[in-house]
């Protein structure tokens, strides 16, 4: 060991020396220890470590959570094994910081006490130690190279710093003027704003100006949308008995931890994860706020499970998910629900009265966690099984026990949330024991989830009305894509030195996020994802083809069976009201296809929201199947929404259907896109199963004949048929660019890629044969082949192109000079100007571009491009904390407007950040329902996923957002997806996965997609040229920016990072690489024109894309972008500059403490005897103090000089003095804008508010408060004595309850409302209960107090307790008029009316204002005017009130006093007759009195009655209702009670006036109703009068009409002119001739009626003695409404009472009438038939808008009697006309009617319903029966060549021949005959001379028609033509029919075929 060895471990050799001293003396001392180490030293040295390793720490942490900010991921401290040395170094040096630190004192003590003793050493120790300095040497060494390294680590992860830091690397200056207001292109809609509505700007010194942005305004938008999108988005499942909506009677016990504060899912793991505390905290609060009544026990049962202490197994309660190293990284689940018997006891004791169980059941999944068969805690399904979307054990408990619980009496109803994007299967929670009443599913709602689910139990702010956006299975696993779903690894042994040379290849599980070089996927289900395997199945099944019933894919291994296999259909979704879906319309357009659809709301108790889903269906052809073409029975191509339908409310839907939607694409035979011929259908449904068995029907098919395999009969009303004549395999094949469609993914395709297609070639699974094709077990694969090992390599060097030249780099080409980004915003993308400014950057800069992209885009110097930031988030920005619903949910919506706002409204959270750019939504398919991402996509289906990615891109776009979609493609499934190599064929490609980014990029426009982390087949989509380029650029037309997904850094993902991944890459297409802006990405490819020339062509799409997104906000021609160095840099050069000053000094002090050293020994080593003289030296103590000094002298001067070099303003800033930043008012007035800070100097603040302001008191005098239905008493005026303060209370439960306020003003202005108000304990949406209106002019506002509940203490509402402090909030800025304003606060009738305290107003105006000080208190009830005319106020008293008063006595001759049935009611006169009345109206319901008055005009009257009192108080509206002018009118009044006690019975009583309503009047006659009500015990005090005190003057009309029509009440004397009777009865008669054609008159036994003629008279005769006999009359009524009927009948020569011999009915209801048919007087007239006719009333009746039917009939007695009938009359209002209705369109064959538009109810009702079948008579069906000796071949079959018409012969001569058609017929009934046969030359002939007819065994006599001659064939040849000849009308049985034609004699036939036309569906057999 050396000597420095040696003194460098001083301390360590005097320990040993001390210890060996106390071994040998046994006398150790530790003072003398704590004299020798220096401890000082070592506490010194250690605090230097402890803070640098510290800082190391700290930056590597920062770093890497930057890194991992973009995938959500979770960094520790011990990410790596230097982050842990370093972490420990901290902890131990720090640690012996401390301890040294310690010691130190307590030496320091003991050498002070030496001091004192005397024994203190007087010699100062040296400050040259040479054991210090070498190790502070090798320790500054250490440090300065930790942080040089660590300063160019930094530095190469400028990205994710900066994004972590929030520091923007370019400044923006301006070198000109500015745009003004130009210059903020994207701009928020939710801004500060002057009281007019005026933006408020503010402007930078280059006159550049913007708008100042309001987050709270912004966020209560999101809050709005998302709450809208959530309850859309919706799915009601099932709702047995209207369990739902609920009743706020119906009392609520949450069951399921997810009901427990911050347990309920909002939002899926990973980077899409936003940890949120949803609005309200806690499902019991939400529905609170509803005002339900939560089960309190249950709820904080439930919570005390939340504490993260109390476990189940290895976790806590609630939703566990992730990836655990323990498990390889595989995601472990785990549910955790809280079991029965943890809340048994609580249910027992509470369940009777909180008798509603809501269960909530929720599941999470998310990035990197597919949810697989791996559940952790030994937790497993109900099934012992271990799918974590099925029941967990306890979680069927739970609902078992409450299902007992509801069968013993205790619950009401079960209702079951599911809280899950990843849909549970619903075999088990389906089944009866469960009893559940209602289901929903309600998604992932993000932050308003709670608010969501409360308004969907409620029906409450919006409409529930949610479809599937995925099906919803029995066994999720019975979708196809599931049996290849997982982890799949080459099955080859020598896999890893097959891939030897790929880098990393032994880190395969270093991390979870690491290059997977050994896995694979194989899409082997094809396009049969979802719904289109399930559909395309039962199609297949019903019509009992292609293996369909298999059992493969099958629930249990049994037969294949739709109904064991869905339990909802894609597209499924229930509503709480009823739909009626009528007039279907399909309209073909030149390009497209319109399709509408009338939805009318039938339901009677509630709105609803409903949706046309329209599905298309492609014939499968024998192409299809030879070629590998596979069509799916329906597949969605649109859909529409309705707006909100109240009751009986209706709307038609459109929708348009592009005719390209009819394209397929053929991956074998053609490579494109084809259109085949054939019947394609486009059909109608309330979901994908309904248009499928609507399609079926419209094929023919029904439940009946396919042996019920189809569960509906379908509608074929609802699907339109499409026939296509040719192929077409051109038209699609090239875009509208003329760019070729062809297959780009033959290297994804195992049977075409050269890697595979030789030796592991797949069959894919195909509708040709459903068992043989279906998928058992997932497809293994090797990958040895030489073409799949180099494709699988990360890259290879990019070959030169032929013609490619390097690029210009800083050149100056334009001939205007140099040019800036913002120079070409009105420029095109392909401009030339684009050349010129990519000229002027860098190579550096176009590398930085390209790959700095770690949440930022880099800005460029040379070209003044600014940059931008990014962030995640499919449920929005993680940082904001507020999670929109997931797009799972916005699917599920099937509402793109309302998505569009979500993505509007997104896009503001974003712009309100600063944000430009976001990675979301996710466009991934889901196809499987266990993938962990599926929350972040929309639906298993492209085209509802595609629509809603256009909608929110458009909404996105609109304030310049760049829409980063992911994961582009085939990132379908988490596990292994980083290089996962993904197999599948081109038509599942285009057909499925892609067709959601199509969408988004053709209909939306999209400007951004991230490639995703896997290979498509063995290459990164990130460097597939196919797919970049080729169909996402030159096929869609895509103009935008593709980034990679997050590289973390190339020992990770090589396979984007790899040096020649990247430049494959961006020659692919790729543009950004999310890494961490390296400027030697690219060194290797440098000088690779192909290569650079793609960098350049990034970079113009990169700097396209921005400049046309709000990044370039602030940006104009006169900007220039400057990079800076970040502070955090220069913070590093800083500390490594000190670093290596630490270590020069240590060094040099060193090296002099060696020399000291050694001078010092040689002197004290001389051995001689002598006296030797020491030179002399300087005091140590000076030395020390002198040396110190300088080193500390040395440390300041490098600090402040490096301080001075490195945080020094960038040189190029000097020349702008106006950098361009703002001076933001933070003080503006909300009224005017102007600033209020009145010390502020700045320029911007100049103009200063001059508004004033005041506060009105609710208490105030002059404030009016007018009570409303004051159940629990009126208002009054409390005091808060915690606050000092007054309010007003009372308005609980206090509806219409009223408050003004009132002011005034100098002059018109504008003013701001602020109220003040006591907040409740639970969030209180105030705008629900307390109407605000202005100047009598109701205003929209919209505020939700916050609640001021704690830990879920309530406290109350009232706030007596001192805890609901008040809360101030604005309402409105309003237009202020000059003079008297009014405002006025009401409290609505919701709940009964609620209200909190009220304190005051405020008011902030433009105007002078103060508070108006007048109360009028004599104010008219009726005109609202001043009654005191002494009262000289000249404002509210101006007007004076000039009301007049009218009294009508009750005995007035004008009056009319009736009794229910019509008798006059009695009066009366009291005592002293001085009052007349109308008495006994006790007891007498239905009574009435009715006063008419005349007025000249409309106007308004207080009603007042004079009325005897009761000896107790009598609660008049009870009893007594009013009417005026016909219509009910509410009021409230009180009779008073009799207090003399003598009058102790109402005739005793005295009268007493009462105030009864405020009333309108109309101009003319009026009509004033005082009824008595029919109650059980109807009571009505005697009438004396009534008055009317009026704002128009009223007199009693004195007029008695006495000409008044029974039918419509109106006058018939037209010479009275009375105003009374100035509406003249208009009605009129009809008459109906008995004997007219359209009467039907029959006998019983339906033979004709007899008709007599006499004296001009036409009429029915015989009807005596005719029981039976009936006349039925029909007529058309323009209208509803009622008609007097007449007849006019012969009389008897008795009195005939009519009813008793004849009934009559009216549309089909029996006719309650009393009818006396006079006698006929004359003598003469002694028998019937000589009696004379009469016109006899028979009744009023009620008709039909429409026809009407009339029916007359004889009963069928002992004596039946009725007169002779000659006419009918009806009288009435309406206009009556004959029914004359003709049907034009009879069915030849059926007779019914073939127009199914007509609505005629009688001669059209019967709708014809046949079907057309031809057989062939050539078929092999046709069975020929020669004769026992034919001629001539007897009966042959045989083809005309020239017409290729194939027909069957039969010779002459062949008597007794015949042949037979078989068929089956699905029913009984009748069919027509029609054959088609050749003419004869010389005669016409009847088929049924020449042949016998039999039809199943039986010979029928028939006649056909005949057919002619044709004298013009040649002799003996027959025609080659046929004729058609209608033969018999025939029956046919159900089933099997024959229908043979056997010749009669020597004339021979040719026949081509028989049609036969029936209802039933025949076919041939």
């Amino acid at each position: 060991m050396t000597k420095s060895a040696l003194q460098s471990n001083f301390s360590l050799s005097k320990i040993k020396i001390f210890v060996k001293e106390a071994n040998v003396k046994r006398d150790f001392n530790y003072k003398e220890l704590m004299k020798k180490l220096p401890f000082g030293i070592i506490c010194g040295s250690n605090g230097i470590i402890a803070f640098f390793s510290l800082i190391g720490t700290v930056i590597s942490y920062v770093i890497l959570s930057g890194i991992a900010a973009q995938t959500n991921k979770t960094i520790t401290l011990f990410e790596n094994w230097w982050q842990t040395l370093l972490f420990v170094v901290c902890v131990i040096s720090t640690t012996l910081m401390i301890v040294t630190f310690v010691l130190f004192i307590l030496k320091t003590k003991n050498d002070k006490q030496n001091e004192n003793n005397g024994l203190a050493n007087k010699n100062h120790k040296s400050i040259f130690s040479c054991s210090v300095w070498t190790m502070l040497t090798i320790f500054f060494t250490l440090l300065t190279t930790f942080f040089s390294v660590g300063t160019s680590i930094a530095l190469d992860n400028a990205a994710p710093i900066n994004k972590t830091l929030g520091v923007d690397a370019y400044v923006k200056v301006q070198t000109g003027q500015g745009a003004g207001e130009k210059a903020e292109r994207f701009s928020s809609d939710f801004i500060e704003k002057t009281a007019d509505g005026k933006p408020i700007y503010q402007t930078d010194s280059s006159g550049n100006k913007s708008t100042i942005k309001n987050n709270k305004t912004m966020r209560e938008n999101s809050k709005k949308v998302s709450e809208q999108v959530a309850v859309e988005g919706t799915v009601l499942l099932w709702n047995n008995n209207e369990a739902l909506p609920l009743q706020t009677t119906d009392k609520i016990s949450l069951f399921g931890i997810a009901s427990a504060k911050d347990k309920y899912a909002v939002s899926g793991y990973g980077s899409g994860e936003i940890k949120t505390t949803p609005t309200d905290e806690k499902l019991s609060t939400a529905l609170e706020n509803k005002g339900f009544s939560i089960n309190k026990k249950l709820d904080e049962r439930y919570e005390y499970f939340t504490d993260e202490n109390i476990k189940k197994g290895n976790f806590n309660y609630g939703l566990h998910a992730g990836r655990w190293p323990n498990s390889n990284f595989k995601p472990v689940y785990c549910t955790n629900e809280v079991p029965w018997n943890e809340v048994e006891s609580i249910a027992n004791e509470t369940l009777d009265t909180y008798s509603t169980a809501v269960y909530v059941i929720s599941r999470r999944a998310g990035e990197d966690q597919d949810i697989i068969d791996n559940i952790e805690n030994n937790e497993t399904d109900v099934d012992g099984g271990m799918n974590h979307l099925e029941l967990s054990k306890d979680e069927a408990d739970v609902l078992l026990k409450l299902a007992e619980k509801k069968q013993a009496g205790s619950l009401k109803k079960i209702i079951v949330l599911l809280n899950t994007a990843n849909p549970l299967q619903f075999k088990e929670i389906i089944k009866d024991k469960y009893s559940i009443d209602a289901c929903v599913w309600t998604g992932i709602g993000g932050t308003e989830s709670l608010v969501q689910v409360a308004d969907v139990l409620s029906n409450s702010n919006y409409i529930t009305s949610g479809h599937a956006p995925d099906t919803l299975l029995m066994d999720n696993h019975l979708a196809p894509a599931t049996v290849n779903f997982g982890d799949y690894t080459w099955t080859n042994d020598d896999i890893k030195e097959k891939l030897k040379d790929l880098p990393y290849l032994n880190d395969e599980y270093k991390y979870y996020y690491q290059t997977h070089n050994l896995k694979y996927m194989v899409y082997q289900e094809g396009i049969y994802v979802g719904y289109k395997y399930f559909e395309t199945r039962y199609e297949d099944y019903v019509i009992n083809r292609n293996n369909a019933n298999g059992s493969n894919g099958s629930f249990n291994n049994n037969n294949w069976n739709y109904k064991n296999e869905v339990a909802f259909p894609f597209g499924y979704g229930l509503s709480y009201t009823e739909f009626e879906r009528t007039n279907p319309t399909f309209i073909e357009n030149e390009n497209d296809y319109n399709v509408s659809l009338n939805i009318k709301n039938i339901g009677t108790k509630y709105a609803g929201k409903d949706v046309l889903q329209v599905y298309l269906s492609k014939p499968y052809t024998d192409y299809d199947k030879q070629n590998g073409v596979e069509k799916a029975s329906v597949e969605l191509v649109g859909f529409a929404k309705t707006d909100v339908l109240q009751t009986n409310g209706e709307e038609t839907l459109n929708v348009t259907i592009d005719k390209e939607s009819l394209k397929t694409y053929d991956s074998y035979g053609k490579k494109t896109y084809i259109l085949e011929k054939g019947d394609y259908y486009l059909a109608i449904g309330t979901d994908a199963h309904d248009a499928n068995n609507n399609i079926l029907a419209k094929k023919g098919y029904t439940p009946s004949n396919t042996d019920n395999r189809m569960d509906s009969k379908g509608n074929p009303e609802m699907v339109y048929k499409i026939t296509i004549d040719n192929d077409d395999f051109e038209k699609y094949s090239k875009n509208d660019k003329d760019v070729e469609i062809t297959n780009r993914f033959d290297d994804a395709d195992l049977n075409l890629y050269s890697g595979t297609k030789d030796d592991q070639n797949i069959k894919y699974l195909s509708r040709s044969n459903w068992q043989d094709t279906y998928p058992l077990n997932p497809v293994n694969l090797k990958c040895e082949n030489e073409t799949m090992v180099y494709d699988m390599q990360y890259g290879h060097e990019v070959k030169v192109k032929d013609g490619d030249v390097m690029p210009k780099y800083e050149t100056i080409t334009s001939s205007t000079g140099a040019l800036n980004l913002a120079m070409l915003e009105d420029y095109d993308y392909n401009n030339p100007l684009w050349e010129d400014l990519l000229n002027q950057m860098s190579f550096k800069e176009q590398v930085i571009m390209m790959n700095y992209g770690m949440g930022l885009l880099a800005g460029a110097e040379t070209i003044g491009a600014p940059g931008l930031k990014a962030t995640d988030g499919p449920q929005g920005l993680y940082h904001t904390k507020y999670a929109f619903p997931s797009p799972t949910m916005s699917a599920a919506s099937f509402n793109t407007e309302l998505v569009k706002k979500l993505g509007n409204a997104y896009a503001h959270e974003a712009l309100h950040s600063g944000y430009t750019m976001v990675y979301a939504p996710g466009g991934n398919i889901h196809r499987t329902l266990y993938s962990g991402r599926n929350f972040e996509y929309y639906s298993e289906d492209g085209v509802l996923g595609g629509k809603m990615l256009a909608s929110q891109v458009k909404g996105m776009k609109e304030k310049g957002i760049i829409v980063c979609s992911k994961h582009f493609a085939f990132n379908d499934q988490e596990t292994n997806r980083y290089g996962v190599a993904t197999f599948f064929n081109e038509q599942s490609a285009r057909e499925i996965y892609l067709k959601v980014f199509e969408i988004g990029v053709r209909e939306g426009n999209m400007n951004g997609l991230m490639s995703s982390f896997n290979r498509i087949g063995c290459t990164w989509t990130g460097r597939h040229h196919g797919l970049l380029t080729d169909i996402l650029r030159n096929e869609w037309g895509f103009i935008g920016i593709v980034e990679t997904d997050a590289c973390s850094g190339a020992p990770t993902t090589p396979h984007m990072e790899d040096k020649w991944a990247v430049a494959e890459g961006l020659v692919a297409g790729n543009d950004v690489w999310m890494s961490r802006g390296s400027d030697s990405m690219l060194n290797d490819s440098k000088d690779n024109p192909t290569v650079m020339l793609a960098l350049r062509e990034a970079c113009h799409r990169i700097l396209y894309t921005q400049l046309h997104s709000a990044a370039i906000n602030g940006i104009t021609v006169n900007t220039k972008m400057i990079k800076i160095t970040p502070w955090w840099e220069s913070t590093l050069y800083l500390i490594t500059t000190l670093m290596v000053v630490g270590m020069s000094v240590s060094l040099i002090m060193s090296v002099l403490s060696f020399i000291n050293k050694y001078k010092n020994k040689k002197i004290d080593t001389k051995q001689d005897n002598t006296k030797v003289e020491k030179p002399k030296k300087f005091n140590t103590k000076t030395v020390n103090i002198i040396t110190s000094s300088t080193i500390a002298f040395v440390f300041a001067i490098s600090g402040t000089v490096s301080s001075l070099v490195y945080f020094a303003p960038n040189p190029d800033l000097k020349n702008y003095a106006a950098p361009g930043e703002l001076h933001e008012c933070v003080s503006h007035c909300p009224v005017c804008g102007n600033c209020t800070n009145y010390e502020c100097e700045d320029p911007v603040c100049s103009n200063k508010c001059k508004c004033t302001s005041i506060s009105i008191e609710a208490e105030s005098d002059y404030v009016e408060r007018i009570d409303g239905t004051a159940t629990w008493g009126g208002m009054h005026v409390g005091h808060d004595e915690a606050r000092n303060l007054n309010y007003v209370a009372g308005l609980d439960g206090n509806a219409n309850a009223k408050i003004n306020f009132k002011f005034l003003a100098e002059t018109e202005g504008r003013t701001l409302l602020n109220a003040t108000i006591r907040r409740r304990p639970w969030n209180f949406n105030i705008q629900e209960f307390l109407n605000v209106y202005i100047n009598d002019e109701k205003i929209d506002y919209e505020t939700t107090l916050p609640g001021t509940c704690e830990n879920a203490t309530y406290h109350t509402d009232d706030g007596t307790d001192g805890k609901g402090d008040f809360y101030s909030f604005d309402i409105k800025n309003f237009e202020t008029k000059k003079g008297l304003n009014v405002i006025s606060f009401v409290v609505s009738e919701k709940s009964g009316g609620q209200c909190p305290n009220f304190d005051k107003i405020d008011l902030i105006s433009s105007s002078v204002i103060k508070e108006y000080q007048h109360i009028c208190n004599s104010k008219c009830l009726v005109c609202g005017k001043c009654t005191n005319y002494e009262c000289t106020d000249d404002i509210v008293c101006l007007e004076k009130c000039e009301c007049t008063n009218l009294v009508v006595e009750a005995e007035s001759n004008y009056v009319e006093r009736t009794k229910k049935d019509g008798t006059p009611l009695n009066l009366g006169k009291s005592e002293d007759e001085q009052i007349e009345f109308v008495k006994d109206l006790n007891s007498n319901g239905g009574a009435k009195v009715t006063f008419k008055v005349i007025s000249e005009k409309a106007g308004k009257s207080l009603l007042k009655a004079t009325l005897r009192m009761m000896p107790w108080e009598f609660l008049l509206q009870q009893y007594v209702g009013l009417q005026v002018n016909g219509e009910e009118v509410e009021y409230s009044s009180k009779l008073p009670k009799d207090e003399d006690a003598s009058h102790d019975t109402p005739s005793k009583c005295d009268f007493t006036t009462v105030n009864l309503s405020l009333i309108d009047i109309k101009e003319g006659i009026n009509t004033i109703t005082i009824y008595v009500k029919e109650t059980t015990y109807p009571q009505c005090p005697d009438i004396d009068k009534i008055s009317l005190f009026s704002n128009v003057p009223l007199i009693e009309s004195t007029h008695l009409c006495e000409s008044k029509c029974s039918l419509c009440g109106k006058c018939t004397d037209l010479n009275c002119d009375n105003i009374v009777c100035l509406e003249k009865c208009e009605c009129k008669e009809t008459t109906i001739e008995a004997e007219s054609t359209t009467v039907d008159k029959l006998d019983k036994n339906n033979n004709s009626l007899n008709i007599g003629v006499e004296n001009d008279i036409t009429f029915i005769k015989d009807l005596n003695g005719n029981g039976g006999a009936t006349i039925r009359f029909k007529f058309d009524a323009n209208n509803e409404g009622k008609a007097l009927l007449k007849a006019n009948l012969r009389m008897m020569p008795w009195e005939f009472s009519l009813n008793q011999y004849v009934d009559i009915y009216v549309n089909d209801e029996l006719l309650t009438y009393s009818c006396l048919l006079p006698k006929d007087e004359n003598t003469s007239h002694d028998t019937p038939s000589k009696c004379d006719f009469v016109t006899v009333n028979v009744a009023t009746i009620n008709l039909l808008q429409g026809t009407n039917i009339v029916t007359f009939v004889v009963k069928d007695g002992t004596y039946p009697q009725c007169p002779d009938f000659d006419k009918v009359m009806f009288v009435g209002p309406i206009e009556i006309s004959e029914y004359s209705h003709v049907c034009n369109s009879k069915c030849p064959e059926c007779g019914k009617c073939t127009n199914k538009d007509c609505t005629d109810k009688i001669v059209c009702l019967e709708k014809c319903e046949c079907k057309k079948t031809i057989i062939e008579a050539e078929s092999e069906s046709v069975i020929i029966t020669q004769a026992e000796n034919p001629l001539y071949g007897g009966i042959s079959k045989g083809v005309y060549s020239d017409t290729n018409t194939g027909y069957l012969k039969v010779e002459n001569d062949n008597a007794g021949s015949s042949f037979t058609f078989n068929i089956t017929s699905n029913k009984e009934g009748l069919a027509t005959l029609y054959v088609y046969v050749t003419p004869k030359k010389y005669i016409d002939y009847k088929l049924n001379e020449q042949s016998d007819l039999i039809i199943n065994d039986t010979q029928i006599t028939y006649e056909s028609e005949t057919v002619l001659k044709d004298e013009t064939l040649e002799d003996n040849h027959w025609a080659t033509y046929f004729n058609r000849i209608k033969v018999a009308r025939i029956s046919l049985k159900e089933g099997n029919n024959t229908i043979t034609f056997k010749t009669k004699g020597w004339h021979g036939l040719m026949m081509d075929k028989i049609e036969l036309y029936s209802d039933a569906i025949i076919n041939e057999k």
